[in-house]
């Protein structure tokens, strides 16, 4: 879902609900009101997201694997990673 931030007159539209091409003219219609060097600076924070997108796969991808450790290994995988994970070693640094 996505929301209109509200807009001089426009605050008790605010739940409007903006299709694709919608807010893609608005962001336009925004930017468009920007100097030069600002609309060079949305557009590097925008390239900036778009590289930032996590690569890998989606957890549902993942399910065949869902019990694949038995009950013995899991609890000592467990127990590893309490023992051994999450502390800090003010030394160690």
């Amino acid at each position: 879902m996505i929301l209109r931030p509200p807009v001089g007159d426009q605050a008790e539209a605010s739940n409007c609900i903006l299709s694709i091409m919608d807010l893609r003219d608005e962001i336009a219609r925004q930017v468009d009101k920007l100097a030069p060097d600002m609309q060079n600076q949305v557009l590097r924070f925008v390239a900036s997201l778009v590289g930032s997108q996590p690569a890998g796969r989606s957890g549902s991808s993942l399910r065949q694997f869902a019990s694949s450790l038995d009950p013995v290994s899991a609890h000592e995988m467990t127990e590893a990673i309490e023992e051994e994970c999450e502390r800090i070693d003010a030394g160690q640094w």
